[in-house]
C-alpha cells in the first residue's frame, strides 16, 4: 500500500511539473529561460497522456482528467506534423538539403560523400570555414552555382546549386555581421524561387536570445518588403517550431512550416527521444 501511495505521489508530482513547464512557456516572449520550456511539447503530450492512463488505473480521476486535458492540448498543437499535407503550387519536385557541418568537425570525406549521395538540387551548408570550403570543392562539378562566406566562428555559410542562380549575394541581418545568403534560383524555365539562408546566434542567455530574435525579425521585415511570389526561408534558426518567435515569423511572412506532414523530425539530441527537438 505504501509503495502504491508513493507511485501516485510521483505521478502527480510529474504531472504538476509538466503543467508548470507548459504555463511557463506561455511567457516565453518575456524571459529567455521560459522560451526553453516551449520546445518539448511532443514530450509533454506523451508524458501527460501516459500519466492520465496510469492515474485512471490508480483511481485518481481528477488528476487523470487534468493530465488528459493538458495532454490533449499539447497533442493538438503538434498533430499537424503527422497529418497529410500537400501544396499543389509549382511545376515539379525539387530537393533542398540543409547541413550544419559544425566548424570543428573534421569528417570532411564523410560529409562530402553524404552531400554527393543526397542528389539535392540546392544545398545550404552552415558553419563552414576556409578549410571546409576547400574540402568540399569536389562538389563543384555537380553544383556550378555557389555563394559563400567563410568564417572561423561557426557562422560561415555556403550555398550550392545545380540550378542557375540568377541573382545572389551575401547580406547580414545583424549588427555583428553574421552572414546570410539571398538568391534567386531558376528551378525551371518558368519557375523562380527567392531563397534566403540564415543562421542566427544560439540563445545562450538573455542578450543572445534577444540578438537571435532581432535577427529573425529583421529577416521577417526583409521578406515582407520583397517583391517575390515564391520565397523560401531556410537554415538553422536556433529555435523550434513551438517557439512564439517562429509562430510570429510564419504569421507575418505568410510562409508555411515545411515540417508539416512529415512527422517528428528532431535534429538536436535526435538519438535521445525524451530530449530530442527539431531545430
Amino acid at each position: 500500500m505504501k509503495s502504491l501511495v508513493q507511485l501516485k505521489g510521483l505521478i502527480q508530482a510529474s504531472v504538476a511539473l509538466v503543467v508548470l513547464f507548459i504555463i511557463l512557456g506561455l511567457f516565453a516572449e518575456h524571459f529567455w529561460v521560459f522560451d526553453l520550456f516551449t520546445h518539448f511539447q511532443i514530450q509533454y503530450a506523451v508524458c501527460l497522456l501516459i500519466a492520465a492512463v496510469a492515474l485512471l488505473l490508480l483511481r485518481e480521476k481528477r488528476w487523470a482528467l487534468a493530465a488528459f486535458i493538458f495532454g490533449v492540448l499539447m497533442a493538438l498543437k503538434t498533430v499537424h506534423y503527422w497529418l497529410p499535407y500537400y501544396n499543389s503550387e509549382g511545376s515539379g519536385k525539387y530537393r533542398l538539403l540543409i547541413y550544419n557541418v559544425l566548424t570543428s568537425n573534421e569528417q570532411y570525406e564523410q560529409v562530402a560523400s553524404y552531400l554527393h549521395q543526397s542528389d539535392a538540387d540546392v544545398i545550404l551548408i552552415l558553419e563552414v570555414n576556409r578549410k571546409w570550403i576547400e574540402q568540399l570543392k569536389t562538389l563543384r562539378a555537380n553544383y556550378p552555382y555557389r555563394i559563400e562566406q567563410s568564417r572561423e566562428d561557426n557562422f560561415g555559410i555556403l550555398l550550392l546549386s545545380r540550378k542557375e542562380i540568377l541573382n545572389g549575394n551575401v547580406l547580414s541581418f545583424t549588427s555583428n555581421g553574421i552572414p546570410s545568403v539571398s538568391a534567386e534560383i531558376a528551378l525551371s524555365e518558368n519557375e523562380v524561387i527567392h531563397l534566403i539562408g540564415t543562421h542566427p546566434i544560439p540563445p545562450l542567455g538573455q542578450m543572445h536570445t534577444e540578438m537571435r530574435n532581432r535577427h529573425l525579425m529583421n529577416v521577417v521585415d526583409h521578406i515582407v518588403q520583397m517583391d517575390a511570389s515564391h520565397v523560401m526561408l531556410v537554415g538553422d534558426f536556433n529555435l523550434t517550431p513551438f517557439s512564439p518567435i517562429f509562430t510570429s515569423l510564419l504569421e507575418k511572412t505568410e510562409l508555411l512550416d515545411s515540417g508539416r506532414g512529415f512527422g517528428w523530425q528532431p535534429t538536436w539530441f535526435a538519438k535521445m527521444p525524451w530530449f530530442a527537438i527539431p531545430i
